[in-house]
């Protein structure tokens, strides 16, 4: 039976509102003589193309912006002209900047020039949100993203405030860009290409769906009119107390070495090692720009296995009850030291920026990016166990690609649309061997353990796992600011997911080789792919999509912000649920009426 689920949500909420990753520049520009509004007056942000005129009222609003900082500069004929200098743009926050020219019948040998302080109180962000600039992360002792966002109140390894996982939304350059998997990110955007990131941690309104959490909106960096670069990277190791103390290995090696972290008490500055380089500047003139990062990042780990035993060694338990640790000596491994967490990632994004005119732009954003590591954490599942065979314990491969793009056009100076999607795909594999029937995997029985407290003598990690999301989103937003209070906004979404998934728990030897003897049985078998109507097996795939919509306007009030909206979303989960979740056992039911009869 398939669910379809229609969501109508109406928001009136004194909070803080509008998604995506633009912000805008209002305010009055008067004389500063007589107080009256210069009707006609000019302002402009410098290096740009964007600036507006003052209406009647002396108002003007420039939408549009992306964030940094600006030099904003106001101009009338007969007056001075007048500059103030880092002007901050914040994603979905209005910056107020009032302007009084002086009459150029004052004699002023120059140019005013006033540098810009941020106001003390945001007045239009009245919800949890926290805002760190691209020059605040480069100031930060971090590495990752991640680790920027742990650093605000509430967030946690990816969760906020207590949520679970999943229930943070990640949007890219205006663009959501979460997981339909799991709801995680597809794709963890370098610190280094990062202008703005934004933690929005409740209130979220009506363009925003799809999540219970919160929203992490970040807008990366733009190539400008000079060629910039830089190339930067560490080294290091994890190191810990140089004291040894006496290790009794259940193999008879005993050594004076750490056995909680072996082979830390060496330092190899190269164990943990980092480079990256980005470069950015024009490319076809000054309309066209770019921004390119890229990484190579390699981490040794902090966890590390003894390598007592091959993964072919057989220990068994002879007719007497005794355990032995190894059949014959091919089984014994050379006790070298073997990283159980370590890990290898390639990062690369390039962002091309294309101003077809003064008011329509074109950006399209590339990310790829590409992860090995072992998942040996100590307590994930069986994975502890690996501690004396680590050649034995497969490999995670996290695979990924994103490709965004962003139509931008001003119609006039109070209205503007965006037409923007994305296509990302994402993989994620486990397995020790690619190939499933590779001659190298040993029975499962060898997976063997002296007693429920130690690790394993021997065996191979029998799993195979393989998943894959492919999504196409496209949408459409519209932006008016309808008068000096109100700024509406309207958009439309259209998702496309294609989930696949073949999860084997265990590869099994053939009917033959099930039956092992460990006193003259060859360890190595021949495997065979368990049937999808085997416990062994779990396999899927389907195609579901998404639409909504959504109406809002925002209402700036000198002494309250107002938001009001209304958003639609439709799901076609392309699924199946239980016919009766009341007797949710389908190989048992409890009712009679749900057991199946053979006539």
């Amino acid at each position: 039976m398939k669910l379809r689920l229609l969501l109508l949500s109406v928001l009136v909420l004194y909070t803080f509102g509008f998604g995506g990753n633009t912000g805008k520049i209002a305010g009055v520009i008067k004389d500063l003589t007589t107080g009256e509004p210069l009707v006609g007056a000019n302002v402009f942000i410098e290096g740009t193309k964007q600036g507006a005129a003052a209406n009647i009222d002396g108002y003007y609003v420039i939408l549009n912006i992306p964030p940094g900082k600006y030099n904003l500069a106001a101009s009338a004929l007969g007056y001075h002209k007048k500059t103030i200098t880092g002007v901050s743009i914040s994603i979905d926050q209005t910056t107020t900047i009032d302007f009084q020219l002086q009459s150029a019948v004052v004699e002023l040998k120059d140019e005013v020039v006033i540098v810009a302080s941020r106001p003390l109180v945001q007045k239009d962000q009245t919800a949890k949100t926290a805002v760190v600039g691209g020059d605040d992360i480069k100031a930060l002792p971090v590495t990752e993203v991640s680790q920027v966002l742990n650093l605000q109140a509430g967030m946690v390894a990816g969760s906020l405030r207590g949520g679970r996982s999943g229930e943070v939304a990640y949007w890219i350059d205006g663009v959501p860009v979460s997981d339909a998997y799991n709801g995680g990110q597809v794709v963890e955007v370098n610190k280094s290409i990062v202008q703005e990131l934004q933690l929005i941690s409740g209130a979220f309104n009506a363009e925003y769906g799809q999540a219970m959490s919160g929203i992490v909106n970040i807008a990366t960096k733009e190539g400008g009119q000079q060629f910039t670069g830089g190339v930067g990277g560490y080294i290091g190791q994890y190191v810990v107390s140089s004291e040894k103390t006496y290790t009794k290995a259940v193999d008879g090696h005993d050594s004076l070495t750490s056995d909680l972290f072996p082979g830390l008490n060496k330092f190899r500055p190269t164990a943990i090692r980092n480079i990256e380089a980005n470069v950015s500047g024009p490319l076809i003139g000054e309309d066209v720009t770019f921004f390119a990062n890229g990484r190579y990042i390699y981490f040794d780990g902090y966890l590390k296995g003894f390598n007592r035993f091959n993964p072919s060694n057989i220990a068994f338990t002879d007719s007497i009850g005794t355990f032995h640790l190894n059949r014959d000596s091919s089984g014994i491994g050379d006790s070298s030291i073997v990283p159980l967490n370590n890990s290898e990632r390639y990062y690369g994004q390039g962002k091309l920026t294309f101003r077809i005119t003064p008011l329509l732009k074109l950006t399209g954003n590339y990310i790829y990016d590409y992860t090995k590591s072992k998942p040996y954490d100590g307590y994930n599942r069986d994975n502890r166990f690996y501690f004396y065979n680590p050649n034995g314990l497969g490999n995670d491969y996290n695979y990924s690609q994103t490709f965004i793009f962003q139509l931008s056009h001003t119609l006039n100076q109070t209205t503007f649309y965006t037409l923007g999607g994305s296509l990302f795909k994402k993989d994620f594999k486990h397995y020790l061997y690619e190939n499933k029937n590779d001659p190298r995997y040993v029975n499962p029985q060898l997976l063997q353990r002296q007693d429920g407290y130690s690790f394993y003598t021997g065996g191979t990690d029998m799993r195979h796992f393989s998943r894959s999301t492919l999504t196409g989103l496209v949408k459409f937003d519209i932006s008016n600011q309808f008068n000096e209070t109100n700024l509406f906004k309207a958009g439309v979404e259209l998702r496309r997911h294609d989930l696949r998934y073949d999860e084997i728990t265990a590869l099994q030897p053939i009917q033959s080789q099930v039956a092992f003897k460990p006193s003259k049985d060859d360890p190595f078998i021949q495997t065979q792919i368990p049937d999808i109507s085997t416990p062994y097996r779990n396999k899927y795939s389907h195609t579901p999509y998404e639409m909504s919509g959504y109406i809002q306007d925002k209402m700036e009030f000198k002494d309250i912000i107002v938001n009001i909206g209304i958003r639609y979303d439709f799901f076609e989960p392309d699924g199946k649920v239980l016919a009766d979740p009341t007797d949710p056992n389908i190989y048992n039911p409890i009712k009679t009426e749900n057991r199946f009869v053979d006539a």
